[in-house]
């Protein structure tokens, strides 16, 4: 039905979006790796975080927090690849929304002192995301925030626009893809 919402994944991990959106094509735009999501309690089989988290990746659209890319360490604490809150369980609530549909959902990290808080709205075809995240300790804390969707097929060929209010484009300094359009540590404004 047009305008329904998603929501998949073992236990609300990650609290992705995947499918919906109720075009009459049956393109919903977000890409879902054929293998889906792994169970949360599947073992992993990798040494380091980037690879744990790309074979246990089912596509959709992710939250990064309280960092991208690779990894890092922040008050004594090692944060994987992309982030605690791509992987952590998050409690979700579909709720009413005036002329279509949202969810709420709420997330305690563990390895950072952080309580992150979304409601996404699909109203006549347009999807509104608010967020907000608490520092529950005394220590400031770093954090990086980024949002991570996967495009794919048949939404996503040379006719897609994406419009975003971003004025500058910054490419990680370590980040290079043979994929990657812009050169890493290349700035466009």
């Amino acid at each position: 039905a047009a305008g329904e919402l998603e929501w998949r994944g073992v236990r609300g991990r990650g609290g992705e979006l995947r499918g919906g959106g109720g075009r009459k094509d049956g393109a919903d735009g977000v890409w879902e790796a054929p293998a889906g999501a792994r169970d949360q309690g599947a073992v992993p089989t990798a040494a380091d975080s980037q690879t744990a988290f790309r074979e246990n990746y089912p596509g959709g659209w992710r939250t990064l927090f309280p960092n991208g890319g690779t990894e890092t360490t922040e008050q004594g604490a090692r944060l994987g690849f992309h982030g605690e809150a791509t992987l952590a369980a998050w409690d979700w609530l579909q709720v009413a929304a005036e002329g279509g549909v949202a969810v709420e959902l709420e997330t305690c990290l563990m390895r950072s002192p952080f309580r992150l808080r979304r409601r996404i709205e699909v109203v006549a075809g347009r999807v509104t995301v608010i967020e907000e995240f608490t520092n529950e300790s005394r220590t400031a804390q770093d954090a990086m925030w980024s949002h991570h969707p996967a495009f794919g097929a048949p939404f996503l060929d040379g006719s897609c626009t994406i419009e975003t209010g971003a004025r500058t484009f910054l490419a990680g300094a370590d980040y290079d893809h043979p994929h990657s359009d812009p050169v890493h540590g290349a700035r466009q404004a």
